[in-house]
């Protein structure tokens, strides 16, 4: 009987102790994880913030840059736009006074006289032209109209 006591108590002293091994183990594995997810945080950030710090002279550079280019093609906006102001006006006085010629009286529209007209329009209206020309441009339209009909 003694020894089946002295082995049911060492049966449970290793036991015990296994027991101690596997909670000492558990907690140096948790303690070891955290540590080595506060280090690679750490890493993290500190390779954030280098790559922040290395970047960041190339994003100023590029916002100057995008600036400076911004500011030319407003400047090239503004120019084309008042460029093409002149030769709207310009051709404005061409383009009414061809469609006065072609609404005279007695001048009978040809097919590329109409087929020029009706070019010369189009660039009008691609320029901004207003209403004015648009009126025109269907009075030579409907005389035109009106001339095939007629000899049709």
């Amino acid at each position: 009987m003694l020894d089946w006591i002295i082995k049911y108590w060492v049966q449970i002293g290793f036991g015990l102790i296994v027991t101690l091994i596997t909670l000492v183990y558990k907690r140096f594995d948790t303690l070891f994880k955290e540590e080595r997810t506060r280090k690679n945080e750490q890493l993290k950030e500190d390779i954030s913030k280098k790559v922040r710090e290395d970047i960041k002279p190339i994003l100023d550079a590029y916002d100057n840059k995008d600036k400076e280019f911004t500011a030319t093609i407003t400047e090239i906006n503004t120019n084309l736009e008042l460029m093409k102001a002149g030769i709207l006006a310009m051709y404005k006085k061409d383009f009414y006074n061809e469609c006065y010629a072609l609404l005279a009286d007695d001048h009978i529209i040809t097919i590329d006289e109409f087929n020029a007209i009706a070019h010369d329009h189009d660039t009008y209206n691609a320029l901004g032209g207003n209403h004015k020309g648009d009126i025109l441009y269907k009075q030579v339209v409907t005389k035109h109209t009106a001339h095939i009909e007629h000899n049709a």
